[in-house]
């Protein structure tokens, strides 16, 4: 597709991208590109996983406007390894949504194309458009590189008689400088007995919670206990409305509690930005060869093929690697697909490491009463 314009969207960390080997020309240029044309051909997005009703909302929006265009969207979650990975092998997609932080990385190598044209052309000014800081997260040597969506700036309801007892001035309850708030929460926050009385700073805001894992003392731990930085971990915290332990089970107990932390048993990831995602869980994690795989990636991925109703991942025993990756499915009625034809879907969408060697075909997966799939009945 040689001319396309993706219109002005207004979302949270996420930004629109076109990829540079995609019909905007190569390398990151947009000289063969002609933005002011009428649009025509195929249009091929991916990571458009937000199938709420705000994201069905954009989707009607964008064929509604793009109505020469098919539109082909692969709804599986972005991946930065296989992003790369496409581009290398020549699968590349016209537009991608991904989180903002990767947008100026890629821009720096040339993967994306700049979208200065494309906005001129269509008299869109980014600066008056959208927020200049949420701009400038998306610019790179004087370009901006990709659309941003729905930001919505965060907004902190102060007590100023909280505040004032404590000898806190709204200056301090700056989240940009984090070694100052977490001095004002410490002047805030009060207890008796034990129980909180005041938390000084209760970040309920969605995105936020980093904030409450800095304030409480939260780190991410390797599986011997030691911090780790600018990867996934273990979630431990640190606060005083943690449990004393469990209750006649010392053993338990000792397992979660280690010198005043206590160990959540999620698998947790802090970006730059000190947002917090929970990518999974300790006990369900796959090591397979020295890689660490989460099955809700995987089942995420076997969840978007139209002939699958149910997915669960668990780790099989592997003489060669530890531990394999195993898929057991269950199709819709009527739909029709083999474990060949499920394995190659995840292939084509997963790190060669993540996807499934073995799926197993079921008519339904074994649940509790409560309707929780029971995992280990399948391994």
């Amino acid at each position: 597709m040689r001319t396309r314009y993706v219109g002005p969207l207004v979302a949270l960390p996420l930004a629109l991208a076109l990829t540079a080997c995609g019909g905007g020309g190569g390398g990151g240029s947009t000289a063969s590109t002609d933005f002011s044309a009428t649009p025509s051909g195929t249009l091929n997005g991916w990571a458009f996983d937000n199938a709420d009703d705000v994201g069905q909302a954009r989707m009607d929006y964008a064929k509604d406007e793009l109505k020469g265009v098919t539109i082909k969207l692969d709804q599986t979650a972005f991946d930065a390894q296989k992003f790369t990975t496409r581009l290398a092998g020549g699968d590349v997609p016209d537009v991608v949504q991904m989180d903002r932080r990767y947008v100026t990385t890629y821009a720096a190598q040339n993967l994306i194309t700049p979208l200065d044209k494309c906005f001129s052309a269509h008299d869109v000014d980014p600066d008056k458009q959208w927020y200049p800081f949420v701009v400038d997260d998306v610019r790179f040597k004087d370009q901006v590189w990709a659309v941003p969506q729905f930001y919505q700036p965060p907004a902190i309801l102060l007590n100023t008689r909280v505040m004032d007892a404590a000898g806190v001035t709204p200056e301090q309850i700056d989240t940009s400088k984090p070694d100052e708030l977490v001095a004002a929460i410490g002047k805030m926050y009060k207890e008796s007995g034990g129980v909180p009385t005041s938390l000084g700073f209760d970040p309920v805001a969605t995105g936020q919670a980093g904030l409450w894992v800095l304030a409480n003392g939260g780190k991410l731990t390797d599986d011997a206990g030691t911090t780790v930085a600018g990867d996934s971990g273990e979630l431990w915290i640190r606060t005083p409305a943690v449990m004393d332990g469990y209750l006649d089970n010392q053993a338990e107990t000792a397992a979660v509690l280690v010198d005043g932390w206590f160990r959540t048993g999620d698998i947790a990831r802090i970006d730059g930005e000190g947002y917090v995602t929970i990518v999974g869980r300790v006990r369900e994690r796959i090591k397979r060869g020295g890689y660490s795989i989460f099955p809700a990636e995987v089942e995420t991925v076997l969840l978007a093929h139209p002939a699958v109703a149910e997915a669960a991942v668990v780790a099989m025993p592997d003489p060669t690697l530890g531990e394999e990756v195993a898929a057991f499915v269950a199709l819709r009625p009527g739909a029709a697909a083999d474990a060949e034809t499920l394995i190659a879907w995840c292939r084509e969408r997963l790190a060669a490491f993540k996807y499934p060697r073995r799926v197993t075909l079921l008519d339904a997966l074994p649940r509790s009463a409560t309707g929780k799939v029971l995992k280990a009945k399948l391994v």
